[in-house]
């Protein structure tokens, strides 16, 4: 059981695939608490950020439930490990395309739909398995095979990223990024928890990062 040293909040506000990330921590036996509303995710080692729809519609769910300051203040002292997933991930960054929107800022990039540099005529959104490369095999990615297949339903995506993080990439269109970690923040565009082993181990390997 992952307890001991663990205190693990997902993120409630109604925006997220709560119950399927909830049964990936359940496999591991983790310990983790609903976290609706800013009070609940003091003191947590690990928040979990999972998100499904639109960009300005999951920024305004954070905004209503106040967890806007609190995540970034939360995320600037780097003694808790964040990840987003899906849309969660899109939310890390400063700005969306969807909805003209700017999100947390936490990290630094933009969200932008899929076919807006597209050199060829691709399908959107992009639903299925694919293949991610050129990540570093340490942290969020350790145990990972380079060109494991994990799942996406996506059609916003992130491009490039202004900081050097640790990158998983996949091709829809041209190279976009399919989860990365920068210090104490990850982010996964695909969704983790309905990709099988190789999402389960990401999982663990989230959970399992914890500072010295």
């Amino acid at each position: 059981m992952l307890k001991c040293e663990r205190s693990i909040g997902l993120v409630d506000v109604g925006i997220g695939n709560i119950k399927s990330v909830g049964r990936a921590l359940d496999y591991f036996d983790c310990e983790f608490e609903y976290c609706t509303e800013p009070s609940s995710l003091i003191g947590k080692t690990h928040i979990i950020l999972p998100g499904v729809g639109a960009f300005k519609a999951g920024m305004d769910a954070l905004v209503n439930a106040d967890m806007v300051a609190p995540l970034q203040m939360i995320a600037r002292k780097r003694s808790t490990y964040i990840l987003g997933i899906c849309l969660g991930m899109q939310l890390l960054g400063t700005f969306g395309s969807e909805g003209e929107c700017d999100g947390l800022g936490i990290v630094d990039f933009k969200t932008e739909h899929l076919d807006a540099n597209a050199k060829s005529s691709i399908k959107v959104p992009n639903v299925g398995f694919s293949e991610i490369s050129e990540f570093d095999p340490t942290g969020l990615f350790a145990g990972i095979r380079q060109g494991s297949d994990v799942y996406f339903t996506h059609s916003f995506a992130v491009r490039e990223m202004g900081v050097d993080a640790n990158q998983a990439i996949t091709e829809h269109g041209g190279s976009i990024v399919a989860a990365f970690q920068y210090k104490n923040i990850c982010g996964t565009q695909f969704h983790p928890e309905k990709s099988q082993a190789v999402g389960l181990r990401i999982i663990k390997n989230f959970i399992d990062l914890l500072k010295a």
